[in-house]
Parts: C-alpha cells; sequence; structure tokens
C-alpha cells in the first residue's frame, strides 16, 4: 500500500501538484465568500439577532457544503484529463468569486463553470 501510495505521487506530474494548488485556494477563497453570504442573508433575514446556537449550526452546514469543493484522491492514471478540469475548476470558482452576494440566486451559471461541469461529467462517464 505504501509503495502504491509512492508511486501514485510519482506519477503526478508538477504541473497538476500547481494546478491543484491553485484550485484548492480557489476552493477555499470560494468557500469563505459562500460563508459570507450565507451570513450576510441570514443577517439580512433575523434583522441582526442571530441566535449563536443558529450560527454555529449555519457555520457547520456551511463547512460540510464546502466539502464537495474539495478534491479527494485522484486517480492516478489520468492525471493529464485532471490537470485540464482542474484549470476549469479554478477559473470556475474564481469567477464565482466575483460575483456579489446579493446576485448569486438570480445569476446564471458562468460558462467556466459549465465547461469545468461537462469535463467532470466526461471523465465520470469514462471511469465507470
Amino acid at each position: 500500500m505504501k509503495k502504491q501510495f509512492a508511486v501514485a505521487w510519482l506519477l503526478i506530474s508538477p504541473s497538476v501538484l500547481a494546478g491543484l494548488n491553485e484550485y484548492e485556494a480557489a476552493a477555499g477563497a470560494f468557500c469563505e465568500k459562500m460563508k459570507m453570504c450565507i451570513n450576510e442573508e441570514m443577517e439580512k433575514q433575523m434583522s441582526g439577532n442571530i441566535p449563536p446556537e443558529m450560527r454555529q449550526m449555519v457555520d457547520s452546514m456551511s463547512a460540510q457544503m464546502c466539502q464537495q469543493y474539495v478534491p479527494n484522491m485522484l486517480p492516478d492514471d489520468t492525471m493529464s484529463d485532471y490537470d485540464e478540469l482542474l484549470d476549469a475548476g479554478t477559473e470556475c470558482l474564481q469567477e464565482m468569486i466575483n460575483i456579489p452576494c446579493d446576485q448569486f440566486e438570480s445569476m446564471n451559471e458562468p460558462a467556466s463553470c459549465k465547461k469545468a461541469q461537462a469535463m467532470a461529467d466526461s471523465i465520470s462517464k469514462t471511469r465507470n
């Protein structure tokens, strides 16, 4: 098992690692943006009177929601596919970060996000 893990790391190209680092940074920033937007909306809805228990519950739900943007172990046999997917995902997240909170619900999904989703769907179909 340890040998397979070491081999997997050797197979990952430096560009994929750089792409993964950029994606993780964008995912973290997007997650913080989502938390901020959720808190802003909650403040508006409750006129600033948010019980600590509710805030804690919302923070916990936000953290769970953010986990969907963090990639789990990527299969090491098709890393070049993931390099492009990570780039597309990073672009999507960076565009989403720049959207004002009050426009999240009414906005159209950016083209970069549609592209990233299509790439992910394509990879998923070929892996199954």
